[in-house]
Formats: C-alpha cells, sequence, structure tokens
C-alpha cells in the first residue's frame, strides 16, 4: 500500500497512466467536486478462446426484432439504419419507460424481441428486469457497482462511439447466443 503521507495525492494514478501508456492504451479522468471521479482505461487487448472475434463478415439479420434504447436520438438512428439495411424490424425508444411500454406490447403481442440495444447511461438493473428477460448489448459503459454486465440478460458491451462494422457483428454473435467483450 501507499504509505500514509503520500494518501490522496494521485501516485497510484500515474503508475496507473504508465502502465496504460506502457500497454498501448490510455486513460481518461471524469471528476467534478463533491461528486466523485471516474477512471476509463482504454485497452486493446486479445479476446480469449471462448469470445467469439468481431469480423467485418455479411451479417444478415433478416427477421430478428430488435429494441433500441438510447436518449441520444443520433446513436438510435445510427443503430437503427444499420441494423434496418441488414433486414431486422427495429423499435426505438428514447426512456426506460418507452422500452418497458415497448417490451409489453411485444409480449402481449406474441411477438418478443430478439435483442435490446441499450445505452448505459441511466439504465439500471430494475429497468433491464422490464425487458421481459429479453437479452440485451450495452453501449457504453456503465457504473461498476451496478454490476449490469453480470445479469444473465446481458450479452456483452460495445464501446462508444459505434460503428456500423462492429455494432452488426456484435448483433450477429448475440443473437446466437454468444458473448460480445
Amino acid at each position: 500500500p501507499t504509505p500514509r503521507r503520500f494518501r490522496g495525492t494521485g501516485l497510484r494514478l500515474s503508475h496507473t497512466d504508465r502502465l496504460v501508456r506502457t500497454m498501448g492504451g490510455s486513460l481518461r479522468v471524469d471528476s467534478a467536486v463533491g461528486i466523485g471521479s471516474t477512471f476509463i482505461v482504454d485497452l486493446t487487448l486479445p479476446c480469449p478462446h471462448p469470445c467469439q472475434p468481431l469480423a467485418a463478415e455479411p451479417v444478415d439479420l433478416m427477421g430478428l426484432r430488435l429494441l433500441v434504447l438510447s436518449a441520444d436520438g443520433t446513436e438510435r438512428a445510427l443503430i437503427a439504419r444499420a441494423t434496418e439495411q441488414e433486414g431486422a424490424a427495429v423499435v426505438r425508444v428514447a426512456s426506460a419507460e418507452s422500452a418497458r411500454a415497448a417490451s409489453d406490447r411485444a409480449m402481449t403481442t406474441q411477438a418478443p424481441f430478439d435483442l435490446a440495444l441499450v445505452s448505459a447511461d441511466g439504465f439500471t438493473a430494475a429497468a433491464a428486469a422490464h425487458l421481459h428477460q429479453t437479452p440485451f448489448l450495452l453501449i457504453g459503459y456503465p457504473p461498476p457497482e451496478q454490476g449490469l454486465e453480470r445479469l444473465e440478460q446481458c450479452q456483452g458491451l460495445l464501446g462508444r462511439p459505434v460503428s456500423p462494422p462492429v455494432l452488426l457483428a456484435a448483433i450477429a454473435v448475440a443473437a446466437r447466443g454468444g458473448a460480445v467483450y
């Protein structure tokens, strides 16, 4: 541990930054007085054996029913456009309440969603429970204490910005029940 006289000086952060840069990555810190700090490490790492690589192969999403939840209208439109061009039927919503209503309607009409693409911003485990066991991919990185990535429904995480080739490959993997990380 760091000696008491150095606590709170950020010494560990400089070590972390040096290690991350050595590994070819970057470290970002977002901090607000009285609220706290968020540390984001961006690394390109090899995918372990059970992980399926996201190759830019032709993707057929014909007949796949997708729910897209993002408060960001541009992100919703990008995801919808890319997936609809590959044959998916997409329902776009801007809030967890709208996602719940869409999911309820889908279940009532016996046409549940095959997969949800969900912005991690403001999404909670309680909101996930209202998706009627629909598997989902998180877009962005939720706070670790929420544990969203550990929920059974979570098929993986996609970083931002979302690129159409990576998005489509991730959906193809998740739709087959595979994990995307």
